[in-house]
């Protein structure tokens, strides 16, 4: 389990799931070959966005209340604005864990962020507190 999991985890939450993403987590249209398209939940004809869009496509059908994404170039901001989710990319060093990045694709950079999506922004300042 990635260490951000397990941090989730120490707090009370229930991991329940991995889902889909873009192919070695560059693109932006969350097309994968082992699983194919993520369809965006709101219209099935168009992908939900980013990298991480199969965590905003699960998060908008409520497959989960929050999800967990890595966002270099939009992977959280992305399928945040597909799929009416609040998703912001934190500032580098605020609210980022130690952590190591054996759960990413590599190579990773230190552009790179954990971020979680949620529903509501309230939510959303919460969960980035404890993280």
């Amino acid at each position: 389990m990635h260490s951000s999991s397990r941090s989730c985890a120490r707090q009370g939450a229930i991991i329940i799931a991995k889902s889909n993403m873009h192919e070695f987590a560059y693109g932006i249209t969350t097309l994968g070959s082992l699983f194919g398209q993520t369809r965006n939940p709101y219209a099935l004809d168009r992908n939900p966005g980013g990298s991480s869009g199969g965590t905003g496509a699960a998060i908008a059908a409520n497959f989960a209340a929050v999800g967990m994404g890595s966002d270099t170039c939009g992977s959280i901001r992305i399928p945040a604005s597909h799929n009416s989710l609040v998703g912001i990319r934190g500032t580098q060093g605020l609210g980022q864990p130690q952590r190591d990045h054996s759960a990413l694709p590599a190579p990773r950079t230190s552009a790179d962020r954990l971020a979680p999506d949620r529903h509501r922004s309230r939510d959303r300042a919460r969960r980035h507190r404890r993280l």
